[in-house]
């Protein structure tokens, strides 16, 4: 709307509104124009968060498994030192599913003349190098001891 320079007052009142309004269109178009990224960058950010805190839970998992495996191996190289201690070691290893036993200590022990005491220390690693630091190092080692009496 082109505003001329003849005229009343009254023209020339809504020609600077009009001037005003054309103004603050541009001002608007050129903020929008300037966060065109945004949304890309903030779902990069949301991506990264959401993936950490699915690998963190992955991790736990794994380490709550770990602790539930070492506790049912002692268990069993405990019932199965029982009828033969000889089949203790075994017992434990059969159990430890999903384990890497290579690293895994077994110590067996009798506090009394019919108890057997089992106990198997694991070394957890975890696979997110992120992760250590909040539990105190590379490696937790999971322990788990189980006595029986026959």
């Amino acid at each position: 709307m082109a505003c001329e320079a003849k005229g009343s007052i009254l023209k020339t009142e809504k020609c600077q509104e009009s001037n005003t309004s054309q103004d603050a269109d541009k001002f608007n178009l050129m903020r929008f124009h300037d966060e065109r990224g945004q949304n890309i960058v903030e779902f990069a950010i949301t991506l990264l968060i959401l993936i950490f805190l699915t690998v963190g839970l992955i991790e736990i998992a794994r380490f709550s498994y770990s602790i539930s495996v070492v506790r049912a191996a002692a268990q069993a190289g405990a019932r199965a030192g029982l009828v033969d201690e000889t089949n203790v070691v075994p017992t434990v290893e059969e159990q430890m599913v999903g384990l890497d036993t290579s690293n895994t200590t077994i110590v067996i022990t009798y506090p009394a003349s019919n108890r057997i005491q089992v106990q198997v220390t694991y070394p957890f690693q975890f696979v997110l190098p992120l992760l250590p630091p909040f539990f105190g190092g590379d490696t937790i080692d999971i322990t788990s001891t189980a006595s029986i009496s026959g």
